[in-house]
């Protein structure tokens, strides 16, 4: 995950976009169309001030869950809640991210 935040705030799409499971890459055919979804859905992550890694948890054999704190470019907190499942070729690929503004925020 620190790799795709790393490309996202150098506006690398190529590899952000390599970083997402094959399941992502269906819904978002192009790195272009990818990291227009992040720019639109995932703000927070996509221009954000800092971010600290939770502790990861399994998910079965091949998954795990993984919260990120994260404080945005306007200083608003965050918890991005990641899954991500180990490839065939034994990288783990992001799945999914649910983006929950932390409570006694505001926009």
């Amino acid at each position: 995950m620190t790799r795709q935040v790393e490309a996202l705030g150098r506006d690398d799409a190529p590899a952000a976009y390599a970083l997402a499971a094959p399941s992502i890459q269906a819904l978002f055919p192009t790195p272009d169309v990818f990291i227009g979804m992040v720019r639109t859905n995932y703000g927070a992550i996509y221009r954000h001030r800092s971010f600290v890694f939770g502790a990861a948890r399994e998910d079965g054999a091949d998954g795990l869950s993984q919260d990120v704190a994260i404080q945005d470019s306007y200083g608003i907190d965050w918890t991005a809640s990641y899954s991500l499942q180990r490839q065939a070729d034994g990288e783990w690929r992001i799945t999914g991210c649910r983006l929950t503004k932390e409570p006694g925020t505001s926009l």
